[in-house]
Formats: structure tokens, sequence, C-alpha cells
């Protein structure tokens, strides 16, 4: 038996291909060479085991025989991979017709590779133990004798890795004051790359560290020299200031406590961030405590490490750098800060009563990053170190504030980003620094990105549904070597999944942005657990109330609910905003996925989301408009900022319902009731495609519902189609909201339900009938005294007049209407609709003052109540009126910018209207000429609202 399995082994070794690729290419099997007979053979192996998987053989022929014509090149690539068969195995490759790849079980050892994959591993954890970066591999540089374009883009892609991984290693000694272990590493990097800037800037700093001012300088003229013979530039800002600041230091030796900073050296541009770095700057100069917190990923480590460098002349004895991420002993923490110091141990004296005489006598900043795992014994030491008059600052990162007396807080936000829903210019986005970051890491490891109309949207949707988090940001621009910044936006719905690549040296917790937030994740309480994951049902911000109201239960008591609130918010998971005169909170986006995550782990899922949709339920109930319909302005004002705030949360409670495969009667019900009584909102908010969306897929699964809120659910659901103009899709809806509500003898829903049909009539031309309707609607609103359906069935009845050209009774209707409307409180809508209407009657009549006077009325009005349909009724009404006053280029304008507003809420003219305003864009375009219409037309369709509006009352 064991010298069967002895022999088994030796095969397994003996028929093991290594491949060397550092240096010159080898190849051997059983300590034999093997030599190929091509130097394109050998190239084509190289290329396959540095890109595992399969490739496309017209890829791989174009790129090795890419100056051969097509059939040549496919001839060579079969002679090259027959070669490879031939000379080195049968079963070394895979191939179709279409694709080449190695056998995944081929026995196969490559240095590179293997260098590659242990490299990276380093730098995803780094440690201070050289044993575990594979630098004896790294024998000389990929392929020496080859120089194809795509060797020389991997040879340099080698080297950096080399390269950042002796870096990485010098960085890690350097923290822990293993300056001569530091040197030697540094000056191996310089020994490959004699321009290496950073590699240069650490051997100045431990070179000052042990008191040797000289050769820091000295290294400063290697490092210039070096530069300029290579690349002809110059040392970065940086690298001056560090230089000018060893000139001013002491000519003398001096011992390693009171060398100049051990802060990090960045391996990557700092972007954004002016505003903060002056305001915490000025808050270290009035303030020896200073704590920047903020959740995992924002950037605190990387904006102190950037406030530290810009202050290293402000502190005679240095900007010290303590690294507190990866102790997990708090006992040790001082002795932890010591050694970064240089201070020594004093017999019979506690390590932080000597720390603390040290700091007493020197003017230093102390950089305290990743206290929060660490916060009692971080307090401790900085109320012992600060208990004393000093000229010594503190400046700690924390998820959360240390809670220690003098102690300023300054909260470090997402960087600067797009609202989701906003498209901003081009030329617009650099003032973004989320937009910055991204484009700036995009070009790091793609040089050929370049922000352009194609992926501006897709890179500010990126930005923003990322609130801005910097880690996430690089992390995400990272994908573009792989993606189109289209495909990236299009799967942040799994953040997690498509953010998982590491960072190559970053510390584990900040390798991805799960791994970061989860490291705050772990150091909550119980109860602080239970609330985080069932936060994560609420979309878009929630209020206290709400929070009580749904998440509390027996584990959870509604009273601690507040209490483990402000925990959170002191642990940077949760984000407070004011919204009119109350606070709101939410979860930032990646964080709530990631709670959500947790959530799905538990049996809490269901009935959340049934507290979720009551609670909103009844506060859409709340505000209790007629019909779901008619508010008066004191309650709309009230309640539309309110729901606005709420809805995301809405869209959440729905999409529950439309999740489930046979809804309850309880849930057909609710999610009737819920969307039914926003149709003022919608109206108001201009909302109509996601309304009409979610209604339509409740309608269809509603069978179960009462037949009252089935009616409410139609009735809604029929006036938006007919709001955007869709009256063919309204009609049938109210046909069956009316034929639902007469046997209820409903009559206040009938009156509603004419009044729809009449709306749909009117919509599609049918004026007679549209008009029958509006009376007997009219005549049940009476019937049952109803004054909101009296104004509006008045004011519906005038428009039709109006369209039969019987315009002094129209204008009769339209002051009863205006009557009625004043009496249950005023509806600004339901006033502009009229003063528009007033406007066109004038405007026919010759009047242009009074048209024009009414028509900027209704439009302030509409631009008041934010209703974005109804300012596009009013640029229609300022469009047609340029037109017959005879102002073609100010019409075709006019006419543009109502385009646009159509395009985003949906056609909405009824069809008088549609022919009247057709009939003047086709006189407009045949006076101004195809190439003026067209300009002038386009100058308006690129508006926004609010330009077009200014214009339009110009």
């Amino acid at each position: 038996m064991a010298s069967g399995a002895s022999r088994n082994n030796y095969e397994r070794v003996d028929s093991l291909l290594r491949v060397h690729l550092f240096g010159r290419f080898r190849l051997e099997r059983g300590g034999e060479p093997i030599r190929l007979s091509t130097r394109k053979a050998e190239l084509l192996l190289a290329y396959l085991v540095l890109n595992s998987g399969f490739h496309f053989r017209e890829r791989i022929a174009a790129l090795f025989w890419g100056d051969s014509s097509d059939q040549s090149a496919r001839a060579s690539l079969r002679n090259a991979l027959a070669i490879l068969r031939r000379q080195v195995d049968p079963d070394l490759l895979v191939t179709d017709r279409q694709t080449v790849e190695l056998a995944t079980d081929f026995p196969l050892s490559v240095d590179a590779v293997q260098f590659r994959s242990k490299a990276r591993r380093f730098l995803e954890s780094p440690s201070p133990d050289e044993s575990r970066v594979p630098l004896d591999m790294y024998t000389d540089d990929l392929l020496v004798d080859f120089y194809e374009d795509w060797i020389l883009v991997e040879r340099r892609e080698f080297r950096a890795l080399y390269l950042d991984a002796l870096l990485g290693l010098v960085q890690q000694m350097r923290s822990h004051a293993e300056y001569e272990d530091a040197k030697r590493f540094a000056l191996l990097a310089l020994h490959h790359d004699r321009a290496n800037e950073r590699a240069h800037q650490h051997l100045m700093f431990c070179h000052l560290a042990v008191g040797d001012r000289a050769a820091a300088l000295r290294q400063f003229e290697s490092c210039r020299t070096a530069m300029e013979e290579e690349l002809g530039v110059d040392p970065s800002d940086a690298t001056y200031k560090l230089y000018d600041w060893i000139q001013r230091a002491p000519s003398e030796r001096r011992p390693v406590e009171a060398s100049i900073t051990n802060l990090p050296i960045p391996t990557t541009r700092f972007v954004g961030r002016e505003q903060e770095m002056a305001a915490v700057k000025e808050l270290l100069k009035s303030n020896r405590m200073v704590t920047l917190t903020g959740t995992g990923g924002t950037g605190k480590t990387r904006l102190a490490v950037q406030v530290g460098t810009d202050l290293l002349d402000s502190f005679e004895d240095g900007v010290w750098w303590i690294e507190l991420g990866s102790l997990t002993d708090a006992d040790m923490l001082p002795r932890t800060v010591a050694k970064a110091l240089g201070v020594p141990e004093v017999p019979s004296q506690s390590t932080l009563d000597t720390l603390a005489s040290f700091v007493r006598k020197r003017s230093l900043l102390l950089v305290l990053d990743n206290c929060e795992h660490l916060v009692d014994s971080c307090a401790s030491l900085v109320s012992g170190l600060l208990s004393q008059p000093q000229n010594s600052t503190i400046l700690a990162t924390s998820r959360e504030r240390l809670g220690v007396d003098g102690e300023q807080v300054w909260r470090v936000q997402g960087l600067s980003r797009p609202e989701l829903d906003q498209t901003p210019r081009l030329e617009d986005l650099a003032e973004y620094e989320s937009i910055r970051l991204f484009v700036d890491r995009a070009i790091s490891v793609d040089s050929h990105f370049v922000l352009n109309e194609l992926n501006a949207r897709p890179v500010g949707r990126i930005c923003a549904q990322l609130e801005g988090i910097p880690l996430a940001i690089e992390l995400a621009s990272a994908g573009v070597t792989a993606l189109t910044p289209q495909q990236i936006a299009d799967r942040l719905d799994d953040t997690f999944d498509l953010l998982a690549a590491s960072r190559r040296g970053s510390p584990e917790r900040h390798q991805t942005l799960e791994a970061t937030i989860e490291w705050s994740h772990n150091l909550l309480a119980d109860d602080e657990r239970v609330l985080f994951r069932r936060l994560s049902i609420f979309a878009g911000g929630f209020t206290l109330a709400a929070a009580e109201a749904i998440c509390s239960d027996t584990n959870l008591e509604q009273g601690s609910v507040a209490r483990v609130l402000m925990q959170l918010i002191d642990k940077s998971l949760l984000e407070v905003q004011s919204h009119g005169d109350e606070k709101r909170y939410r979860l930032l986006e990646p964080i709530r996925q990631y709670s959500a995550n947790r959530l799905a782990e538990t049996n809490e899922g269901i009935w959340l989301r049934n507290r979720h949709l009551d609670y909103f339920r009844k506060l859409v109930e709340a505000p209790n408009p007629h019909l779901g319909f008619f508010l008066p302005d004191s309650d709309t004002d009230v309640w539309l900022p309110r729901l606005g705030a709420d809805h995301a949360n809405v869209r959440a409670a729905v999409q529950h319902i439309l999740d489930q495969e046979e809804p309850s009667r309880s849930l057909a019900d609710n999610g009737l009731v819920l969307t039914g009584n926003l149709h003022w909102f919608w109206l108001a908010r201009g909302r109509f495609d996601d309304a009409r969306s979610w209604l339509n897929r409740l309608l269809k699964i509603s069978d179960r519902a009462s037949p009252e809120n089935r009616a409410l659910g139609l009735l809604t659901a029929g006036y938006l189609a007919c709001w955007q103009g869709d009256f063919t899709a309204g009609r049938p809806l109210l046909d069956e909201a009316l034929a639902l509500s007469q046997p209820l003898k409903d009559g206040h829903r009938v009156a509603f339900s004419l009044q729809g049909l009449g709306f749909a009539a009117m919509g599609e031309g049918d004026v007679t009938q549209s008009n029958s309707l509006f009376e007997k609607s009219l005549e049940e609103a009476r019937h049952v005294g109803d004054k909101w359906l009296m104004a509006f069935g008045e004011h519906w009845l005038g428009v039709t007049l109006e369209y039969m050209g019987e315009y002094s009774k129209a204008a009769s209707h339209f002051d009863k209407g205006e009557m009625f409307n004043t009496e249950v409180g005023g509806n600004r809508q339901g006033m502009a609709f009229t003063l528009f209407h007033h406007a066109r009657i004038a405007r026919i009549q010759g009047d242009y003052p009074s048209a024009r006077s009414r028509l900027t009325e209704g439009m302030r009005l509409f631009k008041e109540s934010g209703d974005l349909r109804g300012v596009g009724y009013s640029l229609a009404g300022f469009a047609v009126l340029a037109a017959a006053q005879d102002d073609p280029s100010r019409a075709a304008t006019l006419f543009g910018a109502t385009a646009s507003i159509q395009d985003e809420v949906g056609s909405f003219l009824e069809l008088p209207l549609k022919i009247e305003y057709d009939e003047h864009i086709a006189a407009v375009q045949n006076e101004l000429g195809e190439e003026a219409f067209s300009a002038a037309h386009i100058e308006g369709a690129t508006m926004r609202p609010d330009r077009a509006i200014e214009y339009a009352l110009a």
C-alpha cells in the first residue's frame, strides 16, 4: 500500500507541467525542459495560463496574427494549437469550432499565477510578516524577451502588483515603528523602480524617524533626480512639503519619538471634501479632541490622513498615526500608542501615566483610527492624555463618538451626488464629488474610460444609489474593466454581490462593502440588532412614530424604540434629517440592503410588512380626502409634503401586496384603500405612470375586495388614465365604478363616476355626450348636497359649453364653480384650471391682455401646488397666445416646453384643445420654416420646468 501510494504521488508530481513566466519563458515536466518549436506557441500558452476561461478563436487570431488575413490568422492559430497538443500534452486543451481554453483539470503550475494569487491575498489582509509576501517568487519581470502589446500590459500589471506588495509591507512596518526593516524593503522597491515616489517618501520618513536628517535630505535629491531622468517630471507637492519640513528639523541625531510622522502614504488621489477639510482643521485649532464619525466606508480614515498631512507644519513634534482596527485586546491600547510614539516604559509607572507625561511636554497631533470597537478604552486613554493643559491635540475616527469631555464631533457624510431621479447635464456633473471620485478611480483601472453623454446618466445613478459612499463608489468603479456603467447601475439592487471584489491593501473589514457594514453590526447590542434589522422594512426614511408602531413587540417594547434608535444614530448606522417640523430617519441604501439580509434570516418579515402596510394605509386615510380626490388647500399644504416624504414607503407597501400569489381579501382591500385615497396626491405631484401601474395590477387581483373599495380603486384608475389623456382606457374603468356604486346607493360616487365619464367623452371629442353626463352628475351632486362635486360639476359644464362656443353661459358656470370651491375651503388646482379656460375664452375673443393676466395667475397657482400637468396646460395656453399675437418664434419655444412636460406626464389635452393646439403648431411651423421652428422647439424642449415657467411669464 505504501509503495503504491508513493508511486501514485510520484506520477502526479512527475506529470505536473511547470510554466515559468518570470524572466524568460521556460516549460518543464519532471525536471526535464520542454521546448516548443515556435515562439507563437509559447506566447499562446502564456496567454492561456494567465487568462483562465474560454476564449473565442477569432479574438485570439486577431490578437496574435492581426497583421495577416483572417484566413491566414485562423490557420496560424490551428498550427499553434497543434504544436501545444503534440509537444506538451494532447489533453492540455479543450477546443471547439469557436472557442479555446485550457483543460480545467490539467495538472499545471504557473509561477506568475501563483505569485498573483498570493500577493493579492497579502494585500487584502496585510500583516507585518514578510514570510506572507511571495517576494522571492518575483525573480524578474514577466516574459522579458517578448514585446507584444498585451505582454507589455501584463508586465506592467505584475510589476505594479509586486511593488504594491513591497510598499504594503513597508507601510505595515512603519506603522509598527520597525524603521530599519521598512527601509530595507523600500530600497528593494527602488531597485525595481528607481522613480517610485512612494518608496522615496517612505525612505525619507524612515531616515528622519531614526534621527538621520542628512540621509532624509539626500533621499529627496535622489527622488528628484530619478523622477526627472526616468519620467521627466518633478516630485509631487506632498514630497516637497515633506522635504521642507525636514529642512527645518534640527540637524543633530534625534530619538525616534521626535520624528515627524508615521502617517500612511495614500495610494490614490484625494478627491473632494474641500469644505470638510477646512471645517475639521478649524475645529482642531480650538479643540483638543475632535472625532470624525460616520457610517463605515464614508472615508473617515482617508479624511483624517489628509487632514493630518495638511497639518504637519502646525505641530512641532509631528503627526502620529495609531491604527486600532486590528487591535482586539483593549488592555494593549496604551502600549500600542507608546510603541508608535517610541515612548519607553518607566519602572513603577503605568503606561498611561508615562504617555501623559510624554504628550504633555510636546506639541503633536495624535490620530486614533478606528476606535469604535474600543470606545470605552479609547475614552479612558483620551481622558488621561488630556487631563492637564498641553499643546497636543487628538483626532479620532470612529463609527461612534467617544463621549469624553470637550469632544467635538464631525459627522462625515457621503460625497455630494445627484438625486436618484435627477438627470444633470454632462457639463454640470463635475460639481459632484462622487462623480469625480468614480471617474478618477475608473480611469485608474481603465485608462480609456471617459465620462460622456452615453454613460453620464448611469454614472449619476450609481453614485446616487450608493449614497455617495466612497468605498462603495470605488468598488463600483473597478467594475468598468468588465461592465459598462449602465450594466453596473442595472445590477445595484444586488449591491453586495456586485461590489464583492476586494480592494488590495485594505484591512479585511474594508475589503468589501458588506464587510465594513458587518464590522459595525457585530458591535451592536442585542436590542440594537433587533431594531436595526427591522428598520430595513422602511423605504426612503421614516418617523419615530412609524418605527414605534411597526417595529415594536414583546422583544422590543414600544417605549424602548426611541432609546435604541438614538443608539443606532450614535453608532452611525442611521441618518437624521429635518423635514418640516419633524425629524425623519433613514438607513443609507447599502446599509438598508445589509439590514434586509439580516431580516431575511429571521421569521419576522411577513408580520412586519403587514404592519407596515396597515400603518401607511391609515396614514393615507388620515387627511380623509373626499372620494380620494378633493382636499382643501389648507389640508393639502400639510399633507402633500408629509405623504411626499413617505411615497417610497407607500410604494413598498403596495409592492408587498403585489408580491403575494393569492392576496387575502384584507390585503386586497388595504391595497385599494391605500392607492384609491392617493388620487389627489398623484394629481398634485404628476406621478401618473407608477400610480396607474399599481392600480391596474391591484384591480386584477382584487376580486375578493369589497365593492366599495373596488369602486374606489376603479374611480382613481379611470381618472388617472384620463388625466394622462388615455381616455379610451379610462372609460371602461369608470363605467365599472358607476355600475358598482349605483347598487350601493352611494350618490357621491355615482356623481363622481358620471363626472369621470363626462371627462372621458369630452377628451374623445364627444362634447354633446359629455355635456349630458356632466348635467346628470351635477343633478346627483345637488341631490346629495355635495358642494365639492357641485364645484367641479359646474366647472366641467362650463368647459363643455366653452367648447360648444357658448362663452357667456360657460363663464356663468365657471363663476358658480368658483363660488362652491371657495365655500368648501378652496382648491388651487380647480381655480387654476378655471383661469386657464377664462384665458382661452378671452384669447378667442381678442382680449389678449386679459388672457395673459389669467394665464399668469393660473400658472402661479399650478406652480404653487406643484402640479406639473397643470403647468403643461398653462404653457400650451401661452404658446397659442404667442401664436395669436404673431410671435411665432416665442410660440415655437413654448410648444417645445409643452412637449417636454407631455413626455414626462403623458399626453394630457382633451381632443378639442389638442385640435386647436395642433393647428397653431402647423401654422407656426409653416411661418418660420422647418429649420427655425426646429431650433426654437428644441430650445424649449430642453428647458427645465422652472426655466420654462420663467420664460412663459417673461
